[in-house]
């Protein structure tokens, strides 16, 4: 929804008002969910409705829904949805045509208030007009300034039939962690590894898009980054940044247990970081990773075992013949993790 309805202030501002969000991500399993409250609203909504594809009732793309207080289903719908189930997931019509997205949102949000409360709100044609002071409001909010020690990373990856996935994550670091990741004696040749804990927290937010929930645990996350003073101008210290990162979920509880889960996922890292010598602290940090992820599993088998990363995947897809080969593949993976104080 983000691509299509969410980014219009007229649906933002009436799910605010008239409607309790809950994220029902049904496009992972039961494993990935956290919250007990959420896995019972995935339980509902797979009960309700079972049966209507293999692979769950959300098949494909972004879809939504309306529950009653009592988790009766009231209306089921896909905003992002054209006619074709390519372009479900590209969302190339629905980008142009926005406003036609957001029409079909407000007669199926109508549909679950009549439902629910027998009419629809006074104000309900202010907002579907955008003329509602609601939804001036969320037109003119704009997104705060990032607080002081916050670390962004992007990552940019292919997931079978996705292309170009992004996502994005920020991390707060403070100034004493900051300074962990430059060795104690800023002279030249001077180098020391980043602690295991920053390097997980910093990589840990680059894993690969194209999963529900995933959460790698610690133990998931393999690699080091080493940081090595290469140069110095007045008390500008200069230092460059080497390392690998490795990726490879063992549990449902970090991987679900649908199709195409994350197998593993590898990268070469490189970038550079400036510090200031008059106090050791980090004014600037940049790295970068360029790889490979892999994406394996099976629809039905729930069971099945993971290809390790340097294990031939044909072999392992002859050994299994309930794996469909086309769920197994490589694609590119893209790190980019920058830090500038201000």
């Amino acid at each position: 929804m983000r691509a299509g309805t969410l980014s219009d202030p007229r649906v933002v501002a009436v799910l605010r008002k008239y409607f309790v969000c809950v994220h029902v991500p049904e496009l992972c399993t039961e494993e990935l969910i956290r919250l007990d409250e959420d896995r019972q609203w995935f339980r509902a909504l797979d009960r309700t409705l079972r049966g209507e594809r293999p692979t769950g009732p959300f098949w494909g793309g972004v879809r939504e829904a309306v529950f009653a207080p009592d988790r009766t289903l009231l209306t089921r719908f896909a905003t992002l949805y054209s006619g074709d189930f390519r372009d479900s997931q590209l969302v190339r019509r629905v980008r142009a045509q926005p406003d036609a997205a957001v029409r079909k949102f407000f007669r199926h949000a109508a549909e679950a208030l009549r439902a629910c409360h027998g009419e629809l709100p006074s104000d309900w044609e202010a907002f579907a007009k955008g003329t509602a002071p609601d939804v001036l409001a969320a037109r003119e909010a704009t997104v705060p300034d990032d607080p002081v020690g916050t670390v962004r990373a992007w990552v940019r990856n292919d997931r079978l039939m996705y292309e170009g996935l992004v996502g994005g994550e920020t991390i707060r670091l403070s100034a004493e962690e900051l300074r962990h990741l430059a060795p104690e004696t800023l002279t030249v040749g001077a180098s020391s590894a980043w602690p295991r804990a920053l390097f997980v927290r910093v990589l840990g937010a680059c894993y690969p898009r194209g999963e529900v929930l995933m959460a790698l645990a610690p133990d998931s996350i393999h690699g080091l980054i080493e940081t090595r003073v290469v140069g110095r101008s007045g008390s500008e210290v200069r230092a460059t940044l080497h390392g690998t990162v490795r990726m490879q979920p063992r549990t449902d509880r970090e991987r679900g247990r649908r199709a195409a889960c994350l197998a593993w996922a590898r990268a070469t890292l490189r970038g550079d970081i400036t510090i200031d010598a008059t106090d050791g602290r980090v004014t600037r940090l940049r790295l970068i990773g360029s790889g490979r992820v892999n994406f394996q599993g099976s629809r039905f088998a729930r069971d099945l075992p993971l290809v390790a990363d340097d294990a031939p995947e044909k072999a392992h897809a002859r050994e299994h013949r309930n794996v469909s080969p086309h769920r197994y593949g490589t694609q590119p993976w893209a790190i980019a993790v920058e830090f500038r104080a201000p």
